[in-house]
């Protein structure tokens, strides 16, 4: 079994950071067990030293970037079959974050290294800057064409900032597909919040995730939707509009990892339709 957005057998992350015991459950009154005992800090503190300590080989989506961090950003390793690759990483305008990304990364037992592939998914500063870097460590570059010519060029098309220039090892283009060590990776198109926007989709346990980057930002409660930044020169509304559109007539996807902001583990489809409504009461 695939443990979303935990980091090993021992341990998750919630999004308001708390680091949760294997076997444990919130309630109002904090951590209990399923023999109601409660778990506390000292258990929790050990459970992320055997992390640490331990070899991070169970399958899942780890969050090594993001709000339980500290940062609005997110960035995701992904383990599973012999695969394990990077979704986004990259710099804040007030923080160079990559010394975040390597420790968040070993404290779940893994290194940077041990990623064969870094998708991007699209040219702002916050998700790709770590680009260059990552390729010297050994990383292979995966993005689609717009995206790969402003890394080219160390273009950052939203705000003008510029970071180190890289050249893309793999251009992907709309209804292609990947695989990496067994782990199936379809790439879709969704321009709009910029252009090259791209959204990947992998398999796990016959569930599909959904990586959105910044299509959409959930809330904690998963009761409403913020509509991506608009301020890139290359945002258009119509064409955001008419990416949801064609995202909904796809096969529904079972999980969703934004960008920023908290994930949606069940109920991805209804979270897709609810930014398609207020896209389109919004920006019609």
């Amino acid at each position: 079994m695939w443990l979303p957005l935990q980091h090993n057998l021992r341990s998750a992350v919630w999004y308001d950071g708390t680091v949760t015991p294997s076997g444990a459950h919130r309630s109002p009154h904090g951590w209990t067990r399923s023999n109601g005992t409660s778990v506390g800090v000292a258990s929790c503190v050990e459970c992320v030293r055997n992390a640490e300590e331990g070899d991070a080989d169970t399958p899942g989506v780890y969050l090594v970037n993001g709000s339980p961090y500290g940062r609005h950003q997110n960035g995701y390793l992904i383990h599973a079959a012999s695969a394990t690759v990077l979704i986004d990483s990259g710099d804040l305008h007030d923080a160079e974050t990559l010394p975040e990304v390597e420790r968040n990364t070993a404290r779940w037992g893994f290194r940077l290294e041990q990623a064969s592939h870094l998708f991007v998914t699209h040219a702002h500063f916050d998700h790709a800057s770590h680009a260059a870097v990552l390729q010297r460590r050994g990383l292979k570059v995966v993005c689609s064409p717009e995206t790969a010519e402003a890394l080219a060029t160390g273009e950052e098309r939203a705000v003008q900032w510029t970071f180190e220039p890289c050249q893309a090892d793999i251009v992907v283009l709309d209804g292609e597909e990947l695989t990496v060590d067994g782990l199936r990776v379809r790439c879709l198109a969704a321009p709009g919040h910029c252009n090259g926007l791209m959204i990947y989709e992998m398999t796990m346990e016959a569930e599909r995730l959904w990586f959105t980057s910044d299509l959409l930002i959930a809330q904690h409660t998963h009761s409403w939707v913020e509509l991506p930044w608009t301020g890139a020169p290359d945002f258009d509304r119509p064409t955001y509009n008419a990416s949801l559109a064609r995202l909904l007539k796809q096969p529904s996807c079972d999980h969703l990892f934004p960008g920023h902001g908290p994930a949606a583990i069940g109920g991805a489809r209804r979270l897709l339709e609810m930014t398609y409504t207020e896209a389109l009461l919004k920006w019609r």
